[in-house]
């Protein structure tokens, strides 16, 4: 009976372990603020915005004769201390055709950060 008592205590031990660790995977998170712009005066825009290719929001532009601006603000959830992440902006529609604007940040835990795109 000792060595099962020992061994069902490593096994519950390995088992809280697994949880602690998986809990903590993805324990780090940065904050992002994403600025769109757009210098499309005549045509609205229908705008999709990426996170590490994930689509995180999409929307319309409105067209205006001073150009348009809008931003979202998301919370970017990642394992470690710090990650880069690609935040990229597709707008579709107006006479230009398909406008893509992308940027790689490096974020930290606990960070704020800024990114413009121009579509």
């Amino acid at each position: 009976m000792g060595k099962g008592v020992i061994i069902g205590v490593i096994v519950v031990a390995a088992i809280i372990g697994i949880g602690a660790y998986a809990m903590l995977a993805e324990s780090s998170e940065a904050n992002i603020r994403i600025n769109l712009s757009s210098n499309n005066y005549l045509n609205d825009l229908d705008v999709f915005v990426y996170v590490d290719g994930k689509l995180i929001a999409n929307d319309t532009m409105k067209a205006s004769l001073t150009g348009s601006a809008a931003y979202l603000d998301h919370t970017v959830k990642f394992s470690g201390n710090s990650t880069t992440i690609t935040v990229k902006a597709v707008s579709q529609g107006g006479l230009l055709g398909t406008i893509t604007d992308s940027k790689q940040v490096i974020v930290v835990n606990g960070g704020n950060y800024t990114v413009n795109l121009n579509v």
